[in-house]
């Protein structure tokens, strides 16, 4: 975003009442941390440090919040749609100003905290992540969460299907995070998002351009194999799925050319299995770019985990090799509370109990089908508890930690396959209970392997592992220190 636009949009920004003030996270992020030692290994498996930047705001807004087109000039949503885009990029940073801040604290000119608080003002409010330096968010995360050993941020990706651009590319951010990943000492690295539509429009431009540069697959494993990635980021919602995506052609909401996806997804996986980079993918039912409706269903839920499972049913070469995240596990958090919700409306003779326990038998469906996909490939599919947001009283933690244990005992391979994540907590509000709850709910010397052993299995963390290997090379090439996790994941039952 150029200078001048920078400059309007925060006139309009603070014409219509919205100001930017001087953010809690700036005493915190301006402060170095190192973490604290639990007696647990702690990571963080599915969080972000993204900004507007770098998501296709007008386009998410349009698609998911307002379900429009975005097209037409009485559209409302669109304009709507296009201030959400203005008031979220007129205080983020551009890449370029980004960028010459962490190369001058990479190449020594400069101390990282007292350069980072002094030339960059975070900002407070709804769209305090949003406005802030990628940096910040970065550090803010390590200060609210001082004893988390490795935090892995995912990257976004859904330019393509959701019919807009953002204004930073995949291969810029790839770029801009691995430095990131050597400023904090190796506390974060990430995954690296890929879309199939925009790897199929780039073959359709160039045919014979697969090993350029610019191709997405290049670039994401460039980013896992020398850039410091640990994995990649798929996100089926937006209207693909892991396997079988011919029959998703003419569904409404779907690209065209979806039936192209297949080639593309098998080349990828492919590549993920030999050298076993793991895969995270948003697996809830939600932020659906359109696909939700569509009346056939065999358009809707893409990417569910049965659509996973039927991956390695078909692809059993897969099985062990290629690991993947079912991000969210159904939000098991929200059944617990729709389960109180019910038992209230029962006992007090509500008329919505009806609906309440039709919307309670939606859920317990919903985790019904991670727990059958992750106990068919016990040793493939894992799954993260993130943006567990309701845990946020003492009633309903108590309520979540009776069906989690009773879920285990029912399913003892999910001890093995849950892991922890946040998600998109970064403010005092929001950030600060949320680690306090989960353990709450689910004690550390009970589910010890959920905060981190599970975590370092899935991503190839422990000595000698892929993964491992390749980040002791980045290291190496940065001239810097393996981090003091290398040791805490070593000495952690693998659970």
């Amino acid at each position: 975003m150029d200078t001048k636009r920078r400059q309007l949009l925060r006139i309009a920004a603070a014409g219509v009442g919205m100001g930017f003030a001087a953010s809690p996270l700036e005493a915190l992020a301006c402060r170095p941390t190192t973490p604290a030692k639990p007696n647990h290994l702690l990571i963080d498996v599915h969080c972000h440090i993204f900004n507007a930047d770098d998501l296709a705001v007008r386009g998410f807004a349009n698609h998911i919040f307002m379900h429009t087109s975005g097209r037409g000039v009485l559209n409302i949503g669109n304009w709507l749609s296009q201030m959400v885009d203005w008031l979220g990029q007129l205080s983020a940073p551009g890449i370029r100003t980004e960028t010459r801040l962490l190369e001058s604290i990479l190449t020594g000119r400069v101390d990282p905290y007292d350069a980072y608080c002094r030339v960059e003002h975070p900002h407070g409010g709804i769209l305090a992540q949003a406005s802030n330096y990628r940096l910040h968010n970065a550090l803010a995360m390590m200060a609210l969460y001082p004893e988390t050993d490795l935090f892995v941020p995912a990257m976004v990706d859904m330019d393509a299907h959701l019919g807009d651009q953002a204004l930073v590319t995949p291969r810029q951010q790839v770029d801009l995070m691995e430095y990131i990943f050597v400023i904090t000492g190796g506390r974060f690295h990430g995954y690296a998002a890929f879309d199939p539509l925009r790897q199929v429009r780039y073959d359709e431009k160039r045919p014979n351009g697969r090993d350029s540069p610019l191709s997405p697959l290049r670039i994401v494993k460039r980013a896992v194999m020398e850039q410091g990635f640990v994995g990649i980021k798929l996100y089926p919602p937006m209207g693909f799925r892991p396997i079988g995506n011919a029959a998703l052609d003419g569904c409404k909401g779907i690209n065209p050319r979806a039936p192209k996806y297949d080639a593309v997804l098998r080349e990828l996986f492919d590549w993920c299995a030999t050298e076993r980079v793991p895969v995270i993918t948003h697996c809830n039912d939600s932020n659906h770019a359109n696909v939700h409706d569509s009346e056939n269903s065999e358009c809707q839920h893409v990417g569910s985990p049965r659509q996973w499972a039927q991956l390695y049913e078909s692809h059993p070469e897969y099985r062990g090799h290629l690991k993947v995240d079912l991000g969210h596990f159904g939000r098991a958090d929200m059944h617990s509370r729709n389960r109180l919700k019910l038992l209230d409306a029962e006992r007090e003779n509500w008329p919505n109990a009806p609906d309440l326990a039709r919307q309670h038998a939606e859920d317990m469906k919903e985790a019904a089908g991670f727990i059958a996909a992750m106990a068919a490939h016990p040793e493939s599919l894992f799954a993260d508890l993130s943006n567990y947001d309701t845990l946020d009283t003492d009633r309903l933690r108590k309520a979540f930690s009776k069906d989690m244990r009773e879920m285990i005992a029912a399913h003892p391979h999910l001890a093995r396959q849950l892991m922890y994540g946040t998600d998109w907590f970064m403010t005092p509000q929001g950030a600060v209970p949320y680690l306090d709850n989960m353990r709450d709910a689910l004690p550390p010397d009970r589910h010890g392997p959920f905060y981190g052993a599970n975590a370092a299995r899935f991503l190839g963390l422990r000595r000698g592992e892929a993964t491992r290997r390749r980040l002791e090379a980045f290291y190496r090439k940065w001239g810097i220190a393996d981090p003091d996790w290398f040791q805490r994941v070593d000495s952690t039952p693998a659970g």
